[in-house]
């Protein structure tokens, strides 16, 4: 009977030896699960802090300072800092300092104002079109070229792409389109930003404009100067007008596209008939 008591001691202290043994196991499998798991989370939360930390940016401006109406870089800087990044530092050089010299020459700068970024460009990547399209970019580095007019040319100096526009209405036509829209549709689509002159038929500076481009329909607008440094312009400019002999250019059959305008030779409003619409079946 003893022998048999014994036995059974045996069992159970090797049974709860066992099952001690167990749990201690599953302690350790659960602790290291735990660790594991808490391992990949922070790895994760560290990965998508990184992913989401704005990327670090260095900004160099080189412009001509006397330049008042040259291209406005800084809306094109504006752009970029739109998005996720961080400029640690901004400079802006004078292209007759030493430093912006230096800067000209060793990155072959052609027109002014231009800029140069160092930095994570990695992780911008909702820029990489916008960087591949208006500039030189290497592993850390991007040069803006993309530049409108006006701009200064480094090679001469001179500051190229000036625009005149002058604005012809004739005052009295109270029903004709608005003239001034020409000035957003100049500055949207093709960059060109500059004080326009508004000019009545009646006075002495507009019977100058209706002789010199044999004006027949107004409003108007008459563009002269450096046209042909917006080639965007050029390249549309036959669809609405005329380039006269003297290199200025003339809105011409785009006036009725615009809205109710006046006929100079019949001295009559004109209000064009609205398109036709295009029904869905069609």
């Amino acid at each position: 009977m003893n022998e048999v008591n014994q036995n059974n001691t045996k069992i159970n202290f090797w049974f709860l030896v066992a099952v001690s043994g167990f749990m201690v196991l599953g302690g350790i499998v659960s602790i290291i699960f735990f660790v594991r798991t808490n391992m990949l989370a922070n790895k994760k939360i560290a990965e998508s802090a990184e992913a989401n930390r704005p990327a670090n940016l260095d900004l160099i401006t080189i412009t001509d300072s006397s330049c008042t109406d040259c291209f406005n870089i800084n809306a094109v800087l504006d752009y970029i800092k739109k998005e996720n990044v961080k400029v640690n530092s901004e400079k802006t050089l004078d292209k007759n300092s030493d430093e912006g010299k230096a800067l000209i020459a060793q990155y072959s700068l052609k027109k002014l104002p231009a800029f140069v970024l160092k930095g994570e460009f990695d992780k911008v990547l909702n820029l990489a079109e916008f960087f591949s399209k208006t500039g030189d970019i290497t592993e850390d580095t991007f040069i803006f070229r993309q530049v409108g007019a006006p701009y200064t040319d480094t090679d001469t100096g001179a500051v190229k792409g000036r625009i005149k526009l002058s604005l012809l209405t004739d005052i009295s036509c109270t029903e004709c389109y608005d003239v001034t829209q020409h000035e957003l549709i100049l500055k949207e689509s093709f960059g060109i930003d500059t004080t326009a002159n508004v000019v009545d038929t009646k006075s002495s500076a507009g019977q100058a404009l209706i002789r010199t481009y044999k004006i027949k329909l107004v409003p108007t607008i008459v563009l002269s100067g450096e046209t042909d440094e917006y080639p965007g312009l050029k390249s549309v400019w036959s669809q609405v007008g005329v380039v006269a002999s003297d290199g200025a250019y003339v809105f011409t059959t785009g006036v009725p596209l615009m809205g109710t305008y006046k006929d100079l030779t019949t001295n009559k409003v004109v209000t064009p008939a609205p398109p036709a619409q295009t029904s869905a079946q069609e």
